[in-house]
């Protein structure tokens, strides 16, 4: 039985209720690119991460230290029939990925002097993925292939870092691990993470 489901759940349940009486605002909003792990197959030897840009609207939830976030992102792995392999049939994928996040933060975590602040995530994310054929062998049934959606349930962790440039503005980093829920249709990598950097400004 996987317990991260559960552990995940009771744990937004338990912020939702605080926040309700902490009354949570929006403060906050960033624009991140990185890599993340698409979903090639392990012993592909290249190409498994692909461009990713990122979104992201949030604020307090109960504290300074505790924030929400909602968040848009988007990956295209960019395989063309180009650079298929004889003998194989190649996909080429494409996601929209919506989410929430909760972020446990340290502002400042050495100092006034050293405004730095380290940080710990948890959310979920939908990705909504779409299939197409781009380089096929002779088969009856890849017509019917083509074109297919699949959407994938993820529990998110991972961490962040934040350094204040001038006034409002940090240059952060994050890294996060993808736990999937459920992966109908969809044949997963074992490990699926993000890495970003960018921009946030608190208002």
């Amino acid at each position: 039985m996987n317990i991260w489901p559960r552990i995940f759940v009771v744990t937004v349940c338990l912020l939702v209720s605080a926040a309700a009486v902490a009354q949570p605002n929006l403060s906050t909003a960033s624009v991140k690119i990185g890599s993340i792990r698409n979903l090639f197959s392990e012993d592909v030897s290249s190409g498994q991460f692909s461009f990713y840009p990122e979104l992201q609207i949030g604020g307090k939830l109960t504290s300074e230290q505790i924030e929400w976030a909602l968040y848009w992102g988007f990956w295209n792995d960019g395989l063309s029939e180009t650079n298929g392999q004889n003998g194989t049939t190649n996909f080429s994928q494409t996601s929209h990925i919506l989410g929430g996040r909760i972020y446990f933060r340290t502002p400042n975590v050495f100092g006034n002097g050293y405004p730095v602040d380290i940080g710990f995530m948890t959310g979920y994310s939908h990705h909504f993925v779409q299939s197409q054929v781009v380089d096929a062998e002779d088969n009856e049934e890849l017509p019917a292939a083509d074109g297919v959606k699949s959407e994938l349930n993820n529990i998110e962790f991972g961490l962040m870092i934040g350094f204040s440039l001038f006034g409002p503005v940090k240059l952060i980093g994050e890294i996060h691990q993808f736990i999937p829920i459920n992966a109908e249709g969809v044949n997963l990598p074992a490990n699926r993470r993000a890495y970003k950097t960018g921009l946030a400004i608190s208002f």
